[in-house]
């Protein structure tokens, strides 16, 4: 793990991302008649964050990954309780989207590109987040003082949390997300692994994006 401080990089990502968030957000405000296009906008900016994340923090997932083989079991036990976590918190508020919840779109070319931009999207997700949620603005503060660690924690967590609502997501799932942020960051402080986290993340998302897919493949909504 970097020892040192913020660097330029640090102070890049933790700015580009909410930028990123908001280019989304006008994104869809002005974007109404064209999906296709909306998601190739979403698409692109998720492309970006994930290079820039990929490339600064290079170095970082390098190493982590090998740490990571060392303690496999102890690493996935965390996992499936960051898992766990994520399906109790989303349960709670009924975000988890059920297949009736889901709009079943007629097959189309710009359609199913839509939806593997999106799949795609997801993937990339959890490596951007994890990286900029828990370790630029949770672990970096590990060795300052206890009330900037917390108050890190909370904000980092509350980020989490809007950074979803404002692209889309519903009220009560700010909360939810955010709790399970908090988690997130507090077994990465445990386990100082940032894998540990991404993978956690990406089985959800790959729950999530399979339900859309599975709908949207066998165009049956739930209960029928």
């Amino acid at each position: 793990m970097n020892e040192k401080g913020w660097s330029r990089e640090d102070y890049l990502l933790v700015v580009l991302f909410p930028i990123f968030i908001f280019a989304g957000i006008v994104a869809k405000k002005f974007i109404t008649n064209s999906p296709l296009l909306l998601s190739s906008v979403g698409f692109i900016l998720s492309s970006l964050i994930f290079g820039l994340v990929i490339y600064f923090r290079r170095n970082l997932l390098r190493e982590d990954w090998g740490k990571f083989k060392e303690h496999r079991l102890r690493n996935w036990g965390y996992i499936v309780l960051a898992v766990i976590v994520f399906e109790i918190m989303q349960t709670i508020t009924s975000k988890v989207p059920n297949v009736a919840s889901i709009q079943v779109l007629p097959i189309t070319s710009s359609n199913t590109l839509g939806i593997l931009m999106g799949a795609v999207g997801s993937i990339m997700a959890p490596f951007s987040e994890e990286v900029i949620f828990r370790h630029e603005l949770v672990y970096k503060f590990r060795n300052s003082n206890i009330l900037t660690l917390i108050g890190m924690i909370v904000f980092s967590a509350l980020f989490f949390g809007l950074g979803h609502f404002i692209s889309g997501d519903r009220l009560n799932s700010l909360l939810a997300l955010s709790l399970t942020g908090l988690v997130l960051s507090l077994i990465y402080l445990h386990v100082k692994n940032i894998w540990v986290t991404i993978f956690a993340h990406f089985i959800w998302n790959f729950f999530l994006s399979a339900t859309v897919l599975a709908v949207y493949i066998l165009q049956v909504p739930a209960g029928r």
